[in-house]
């Protein structure tokens, strides 16, 4: 029943999007449809803590010097970033180094995104475009703050382990 209603919401969408009388852009017309899917897609979990097996994984990839960013923006999207206190001491400089890259990345990424919302009128926007870079820029500020609040835990962790050598 659920993806008959699926169905029928995006036949819906995209008759509306193919409507000839109404005056969309060649983007308007294959994104709507896009877009009408994107909404009947179940919510996210709203905090997943990662579990012992993927924070041992962090460990073991920080102790071999293979972590990357890409890594940490999913957990840091999902707000499961490994909390501090079950790390080891040598793992936490390797760990700190690739949060503060995707914290730099985060910030590239929400300060362009920020010029692109004020360097643009209105008028050269379609009104789902200005929506779509607001999300974006949303995401990427929950991003961005999640990150920091990871790096400064981090660096006390890391205090804490040097005061305690």
């Amino acid at each position: 029943m659920l993806a008959a209603a699926r169905c029928i919401l995006i036949f819906a969408a995209s008759a509306t999007a193919l409507d000839v009388r109404c005056v969309f852009s060649r983007r308007h017309v294959v994104l709507a449809p896009l877009a009408a899917t994107g909404a009947l897609l179940p919510p996210l979990a709203a905090h997943a803590n990662p579990g012992k097996a993927e924070v041992e994984g962090v460990i073991a990839r920080a102790k071999e010097g293979k972590l990357n960013t890409a890594r940490v923006f999913s957990r840091a999207e999902r707000d499961a970033l490994v909390d501090p206190s079950f790390l080891t001491c040598d793992a936490v400089p390797s760990i700190l180094k690739v949060n503060k890259q995707a914290l730099q990345i985060e910030q590239r990424e929400a300060d362009r995104l920020r010029g692109i919302l004020q360097s643009v009128d209105e008028n050269d926007f379609f009104p789902s475009d200005a929506i779509m870079y607001e999300a974006k820029l949303k995401k990427a500020d929950k991003t961005v703050g999640r990150l920091r609040d990871q790096v400064s835990k981090l660096n006390k962790k890391q205090a804490t382990c040097v005061a305690s050598k």
